[in-house]
Parts: structure tokens; sequence; C-alpha cells
């Protein structure tokens, strides 16, 4: 793929530079200054969070922390709280702890065996509240994970049974999403194992590309939402998984362009062997604690969203490729848009969750049409599968009788020492079908069609069950039987006997020369030759003892 040594030592040099990069980005990220808000108050049952100085903070709340540092925020609940409320807001990058009057009511983060989310992104933080708590004073302290800014949305108060409800539909959407995506999935399988079983190359790489990226799909789509997970260590295992998946997103798709477009196919291919070193680079970094999870995602947003600049440039170059650079095309769009505007979403207010909800629905959009592009690809490869199947039967069939033709009878031959042991019993009965010359000549070619065709169908009857008939042109038929324990001269009784039905039916005058030869299978070149010979010597020695004419 890549003969230039030239070209090679610019990719290596250009991998080296990545990680050269990622190695100075790590150590300056991980010197992050702590803020700690340490004062606030409380208006007519509102919250109002102070800083240190007295600077009043709105929500989104966005503070930079250092790892294992506690940022403890407290307020005073409003004065007259419902039976069955919640307090509900959501954390980034850290565990929390909620306490009224000093005692722990709810808390999230690693000691929980079971969470709503992973570990550094979106953290539910859903906190069930009384009429006894009216106008107490809450706590919450909250714990950064990493050297990252962390981020609190909004508090709101609701009833439970809306706030499970949303939580629910959410979950319920998700699950929709995982389903559809398990399906196509499953499809994709279904017809890449059926494109292994066809032997087709292209057709397999193509739909194990697809497969493999749905898949990544599926587990970014799981390990970024709010259904529980289990692990011993849930959020890193949840977090590894999301992250790496992002990250790896582009490696089969990178392939699947490859394999679609005509122009550009080298570009993907050597930067999807770049999209497999990105992921490795990510694992060291994450599980040495290198750097941050912040910055792997700053890294895999810059390798995915080159790789949607680079795969829409092609795409558009390749427009007149055809429906399936048409429909790539479109896949290039929706995944496109709906990344930038994600990441971007992301970077404004990484706190709300439209990020993963528009990167979500993006990639559901992308993984659809290029699934419409997958099936395109079946159902042409079955089509062309069928013209060809129907070619290969006109090509050994005998258009007039429906019998194999003379070119299926060498191709039997040919394949003889491959398909069967030496030693097996083949047997060549050749016949001659006598007057048909003279019912041509007399009575017309109608008449000596009808003759043939006479003679086809009672060589059918005979050995359809115990072997197979040609006609090998003209007047000549042939009928070979491989390790039958029949006896030909049987056979060739129960052939006559079908001959004279015909000729009752019919008031016919059909009649044929006859004989067989009988060997054992030998691979050598000399076998098929021999046994022709023998067979069609004994079918003119019976045309000569009965004086039979053509």
């Amino acid at each position: 793929m890549l003969e230039s040594k030239k070209f090679k030592r610019r990719v290596a040099a250009a991998i080296i530079s990545i990680m050269l990069i990622i190695a100075a980005y790590a150590f300056i990220g991980g010197n992050n200054e702590k803020t700690r808000i340490v004062h606030e108050t409380t208006s007519d049952g509102g919250i109002t969070w102070f800083t240190e100085d007295g600077t009043v903070v709105d929500f989104p709340l966005s503070v930079k922390g250092k790892k294992g540092f506690p940022v403890s925020i407290r307020s005073t609940l409003p004065t007259h709280i419902p039976e069955k409320w919640a307090m509900e807001f959501l954390s980034l990058y850290a565990a929390c702890e909620v306490s009224v009057d000093g005692e722990i009511i709810n808390s999230y983060g690693t000691t929980l065996p079971l969470t709503f989310g992973k570990l550094t992104g979106n953290i539910r933080v859903i906190t069930e509240l009384n009429p006894s708590m009216s106008g107490k004073d809450i706590t919450i302290t909250f714990t950064p994970y990493y050297n990252i800014h962390m981020d609190i949305s909004g508090v709101s108060f609701g009833s439970i049974a809306a706030v499970k409800y949303s939580i629910a539909i959410e979950n319920m959407v998700r699950m929709a999403v995982v389903i559809s995506l398990l399906i196509i999935l499953l499809i994709g399988i279904g017809l890449t194992i059926y494109q292994a079983r066809e032997k087709n190359e292209a057709g397999f790489s193509l739909f194990s590309n697809f497969c493999f990226f749905t898949m990544i799909v599926i587990m970014w789509v799981i390990c970024s939402s709010d259904m529980p997970q289990f692990y011993t260590n849930a959020n890193e295992a949840v977090a590894l998984v999301s992250f790496l998946s992002l990250a790896s997103v582009g490696i089969p798709y990178l392939g699947f362009c490859a394999q679609v477009l005509k122009r550009g196919s080298r570009i993907c291919e050597v930067l999807g062997i770049a999209g497999w070193i990105l992921p490795i680079i990510n694992i060291i970094g994450f599980c040495g604690r290198l750097y941050d999870p912040l910055e792997v995602l700053i890294l895999s947003h810059l390798y995915i969203g080159g790789a949607a600049i680079l795969t829409l440039v092609l795409a558009f170059l390749n427009q007149r490729g055809g429906a399936e650079t048409k429909i790539l095309l479109t896949a290039t769009i929706i995944i496109s848009l709906g990344f930038f505007v994600g990441v971007g979403f992301y970077y404004i207010a990484p706190s709300q969750g439209y990020a993963g909800t528009v990167v979500g629905l993006a990639m559901v959009a992308f993984v659809a049409t290029l699934f419409v592009l997958v099936l395109n690809r079946q159902i042409t490869y079955v089509r062309e599968r069928k013209y060809l199947d129907t070619y290969k039967e006109l090509a050994y069939r005998d258009m007039l009788t429906g019998l194999n033709n003379r070119a299926a009878f060498d191709k039997l031959f040919n394949e003889l020492p491959d398909k069967y042991d030496e030693g097996t019993e083949v047997t060549l009965f050749m016949f001659d079908l006598n007057n048909l010359k003279r019912v041509n000549d007399e009575m017309g070619h109608i008449e000596g069609d009808r003759l043939i065709k006479d003679m086809s169908d009672c060589l059918d009857k005979t050995f359809k069950n115990v072997g197979t008939a040609y006609r090998l042109g003209g007047d000549e038929f042939a009928a070979v039987v491989i390790g039958s324990r029949k006896n030909p001269d049987k056979l060739l009784r129960e052939f006559e006997s079908n001959v004279e039905y015909c000729n009752i039916i019919s008031k016919g005058k059909l009649s044929a020369a006859k004989g067989y030869y009988q060997k054992p299978l030998i691979k050598n070149a000399s076998f098929a030759r021999d046994l022709y010979r023998y067979a069609d010597q004994a079918m003119y020695a019976d045309k000569q003892r009965k004086n039979y004419k053509s």
C-alpha cells in the first residue's frame, strides 16, 4: 500500500510529532490552578452562589479544581417543600455529596456500585426531599476526579415522579437507539457471513468494516448514556470504553471510505493506520495518568474532526462516482455537521448534555445512511450474482432440449480428478439419434427438432436419478454415471422402454444407436480420452450391427 520509502518516513515523522505534542500537552495540562467557592446566600427560596471575593456566579457554574480537593457549596432549601419532591442538578468531572444540616443524604461517585452516568462525564444528581427539610441548610461538596474544569448546571426542583419520568423517557429513547443499532448490526453480521461464504473478498471487507463501525457506535451510545453500568470500578471502565470508542470510531469508517471512493483512497488508508495508533496512546495516557480525560477528548475531537473534514472533501471530489458515493457524501455531511455542532455545544455548555445528544443522533443517522449503502451493495451483488448464474446456466445448457451441453460435458471431465477419489467407477454412455437427417430433409426441421426433444426426454427419464444426460451437438447425445451400482445394461434396457413408450404416445419412429464403457477413475490426462473413445466405439458397433442411419 505504501510503496514509497520517502512517504513512509513522512508518515513516521508525523506520528512521532503527534506523540511529542501529546506529551507536551499532557505535561502542561497537569498544572491547572484550583478555585474554591467558600460562601453563598439565598433570597426568597432561590439559590445564589458567591465566590471568596464576593462575585456572584450564575449557572451553569464552571470552576477549575484539583484532583481530590473538595469544593463545598452551601445554601438554604426552599421554605415550603411539598411531598415527594426532588432536587436535581448535573455535575461534570466530579463526585458529589449532598448533606442537610450536616447529615449526608445522597452521594454520587466512586462510593456507589452503580452510577447514573460515566465518571468523567455528566452525572445527574437526584436527591429526594421531604417537608421536614424545608428551610434547612444544604451543603453540596464536589470532589474533582482530575485536574480539569468541573461544571455544575443549575439546580432545579420538581416532583420525584416528573424527574423519574424524564429519566425513563431518556433511557427509553437511548434503549430504542441501541436496539435499532443492534438490529442493524445483526443484519450486517449476517450479510458479512454471506459474503464470506460467497468468497467475495471486497464485499466481506466492506461489510465487516461496517459491522465494526456500528459496534463501536453502540458501545459509545451505551457508555455515554445514563444506563447503570455493572463493573468493579464502574466509572473508570465506562469512561475508558467511551473514550476509546469515540477515538476509534473513524478507523473502520475510513476503511469503508477507502473501498467506496475511487479518488483519495490511499489517504483514507494512511489516516486509518494513524487512527489505530491514537487509541493506543490514549490507553497508555489514560491508565498511566499521563494526562486527564479532557486532553483525551481534545485529541479525539481533533482526530475525528480532521477525519470528518477529510472525508467530506473526498466525498465532494467523488460526487460523480455514482449512487454509492452520493450516499456516502450524504452520510459524511450528516456526521460532520453533527460532530461540529455537538463539539461546539460541548465546549460552550459542557454541563447541559446537548453535545452527547447531537452527536448521538448524528451517529445514528450516519449509521442508518451507511446501512442504506450496504444494503444497496448487497442488492447489487445478489442481482449481479443472479445474472451471472443465469449466464452460467445458459453457457452450460442446450437451449433446444434443456439438457447439459458439450461445454458442461467437457467441464465435468476436467473436474473429475478434483471432485472424486481415484478408483471411483465412471460409466460413459454414448447415443446417436437415427434418421435425423432424413426427417429434416423429408419432413422439415420442426419435425427434426421434435425428434431431438423426444430423444432428450427419454434420456432424462432414464438417467435423472443416477447420472446426467448431455446433448453434445446435432444427433449426438451422452450420459455419465459416477459411482452408481446400477448395472449399465439395465439402464440401456430402461432407455429402450422409454423410447418404445414415446413412440406409442407420439406415433413416431424414434430410435438410437447406443454404447457404453465403464472404467475406474485414474487421475491422468488420458482417462477422459480413453473413456470417450471406447464408449464411442461401442456405440458405432451397435449402429453397424443394427444397420442404423443418421
